[in-house]
């Protein structure tokens, strides 16, 4: 069956961010007689993205620990994988000066973005997913905004 080409399922945005040159490509993809082809490619700065917002934020956030540090909720709700249970999790919370020693290693440098359809971006909430490429495991980092600042305010692993 074809899909209509207005369809939310007939677009796809693959991007390329660079966090460091502040920058990213953006790759276009659409479903066109029933095969997905590339129609088009654009190089952004991050001052003309939806998200410009969000990449400067977070840009910082991944490479200045003490900027992580004042940027991660009080208390930061946790969910994570219980190592004593197959598919059983614990919640809790930390606090920001643990989170270094709880999560060292937040995506940096160059990351993805995959746009499904036509979206609009909440300008209050982003959720990061990082993923194993060979082990199937995952992290999900969820950031809002008020009062103008970004913080993290829950980690799932």
């Amino acid at each position: 069956r074809l899909q209509k080409s207005d369809s939310q399922d007939s677009l796809v945005i693959v991007e390329r961010i660079d966090l460091t040159e502040e920058n990213l490509r953006s790759f276009e993809f659409k479903l066109l007689e029933g095969k997905w082809k590339l129609t088009s490619m654009r190089d952004i700065v991050f001052h003309e993205s939806d998200i410009y917002d969000f990449l400067t934020f977070y840009a910082r956030f991944s490479s200045d620990t003490l900027y992580q540090e004042t940027h991660v909720e009080q208390p930061l709700k946790v969910m994570v994988l219980d190592p004593e249970e197959d598919d059983a999790y614990i919640e809790g919370t930390i606090n920001a000066e643990q989170w270094r020693s709880f999560c060292p290693d937040v995506p940096q440098g160059i990351i993805s973005n995959i746009r499904y359809g036509v979206q609009k971006y909440n300008s209050r909430q982003m959720i990061l997913q990082k993923s194993g490429s060979s082990n199937g495991l995952q992290e999900l980092f969820f950031f809002t905004k008020e009062d103008n600042e970004w913080h993290l305010v829950r980690y799932e692993n």
